[in-house]
C-alpha cells in the first residue's frame, strides 16, 4: 500500500505515481480528498465511563461476553 500527502501548488498540477511491481495488472484505487474532509472536529470520544449506569446489568453481561469472545479469537491463525 502507498500512502502519502502532497500539497498542490497550482491549478491542475500532475503527479506522477511509481506502482510497485506487484500491483502490475492489478486493479488499484486512487482517491483524492483534502485531508481530514468529512471528520467532524467537534465530535466528542465516548469512553467506557460515559456509558456507566447506561446499560442494564443483563445487556453489560452480553457485550462483555461477545468482546471476550473477539479477543479470544484475535489470537488463531485464520
Amino acid at each position: 500500500m502507498i500512502r502519502t500527502f502532497i500539497t498542490p501548488t497550482q491549478s491542475s498540477q500532475k503527479f506522477t505515481l511509481n506502482v510497485p511491481d506487484e500491483y502490475i495488472g492489478q486493479e488499484l484505487e486512487v482517491i483524492v480528498f483534502k485531508r481530514l474532509e468529512g471528520l467532524d472536529q467537534s465530535e466528542e470520544k465516548i469512553t467506557m465511563s460515559d456509558l456507566w449506569n447506561s446499560l442494564s446489568d443483563e445487556t453489560a453481561k452480553k457485550l462483555h461476553k461477545n468482546v471476550t469472545t473477539l479477543r479470544a479469537e484475535w489470537g488463531k491463525d485464520i
